[in-house]
């Protein structure tokens, strides 16, 4: 079984290194949650538009997963290999995004290897490094023993929008939460010897030319008159927005308000930071853009990206 998903994961790589022009795809592997899903949002986009680098990157992803389930799913999958709670997403530059499937992290570490590999807190407990411990470590020596050549990665999170109820409850502001993040990180890449994916201060980069606000609760009698996808404007900052979900129970799609996760200019400056952490690439120098962006708006988020993969 094991060999079916690869087969269906990987029967693409030698196509794909010839239709993006010879080059030798660099493989990578997410092992993540929502933070690191959105990287899936306009990177592929991003590599579609240009032709000097290829690309081969998986994200494999539980909502909310944290460094403990990580290695909980790990254990569970070591005694049923049919265990397979990730959902893994794949996209190769020249054959765009793959058919989605389940798998577990035994299966994605068994494929061929990886150039890089990444890794990220969940970010409830982003703001303190001791959160790494023990679960990192283990992850770590896992992915090191299996991909010894890989580089290994940490995918730096950010701060919550003002108004965030978790920081209304730890009583700091987006400022103070990033400070507290960066710290975390850059104990955790001394620790590991890993590189670090700056998102979180890209992010802080915008917030600097762009004060965040909150972002407004609009009553539920107001909310209901939106029809999907029609939804509340989330300007203000590139992190939290209104997004419709199916809900579980009824199938129907409800509006909800997020202010955690990127919106999409947040996932524009997302592509562009691992655009350029991954392949050491002059970001400014990025030629697509979405289309819901104005000239102006997209050059400042690559400009943020490259000052934050500058170390500024």
């Amino acid at each position: 079984m094991m060999k079916k998903v690869w087969l269906m994961l990987l029967s693409a790589v030698l196509i794909s290194a010839a239709t993006a022009g010879e080059k030798k795809p660099l493989r990578v592997l997410i092992i993540g949650n929502s933070f690191s899903l959105s990287v899936m949002k306009e990177l592929p986009k991003i590599m579609d538009a240009q032709n000097e680098y290829a690309l081969d990157i998986t994200s494999m992803y539980i909502g909310g997963c944290t460094l403990e389930r990580h290695m909980a799913e790990y254990e569970k999958a070591k005694q049923d290999p049919k265990h397979r709670p990730y959902a893994i997403d794949r996209y190769v530059t020249g054959q765009g995004r793959l058919k989605r499937c389940k798998g577990n992290l035994i299966e994605m570490l068994d494929a061929p290897a990886y150039d890089i590999v990444t890794l990220q807190q969940a970010s409830p407990k982003s703001l303190d490094s001791k959160t790494w411990e023990p679960y990192g470590d283990q992850i770590v020596a896992i992915v090191r023993a299996k991909h010894p050549q890989a580089k290994l990665l940490l995918h730096q999170t950010w701060s919550y929008r003002p108004g965030t109820p978790l920081l209304k409850k730890w009583k700091l502001t987006p400022d103070e939460m990033f400070a507290r993040v960066q710290s975390a990180y850059a104990d955790r890449a001394g620790h590991f010897n890993a590189g670090i994916i700056p998102m979180g201060q890209a992010i802080q980069n915008y917030r600097a030319k762009h004060a965040p606000t909150e972002l407004p609760v609009v009553p539920k009698e107001k909310l209901a008159k939106y029809v999907f996808p029609k939804s509340p404007s989330f300007q203000g900052d590139v992190v939290g927005s209104y997004r419709w979900s199916r809900n579980k129970k009824t199938g129907k799609m409800e509006l909800r308000r997020d202010t955690t996760h990127l919106n999409r200019l947040g996932e524009y400056l997302q592509g562009c930071v691992w655009f350029g952490a991954l392949f050491g690439a002059d970001v400014p120098r990025i030629s697509y853009a979405p289309k819901y962006l104005k000239p102006a708006e997209a050059k400042l988020l690559r400009q943020c990206a490259a000052a934050a993969l500058a170390g500024k």
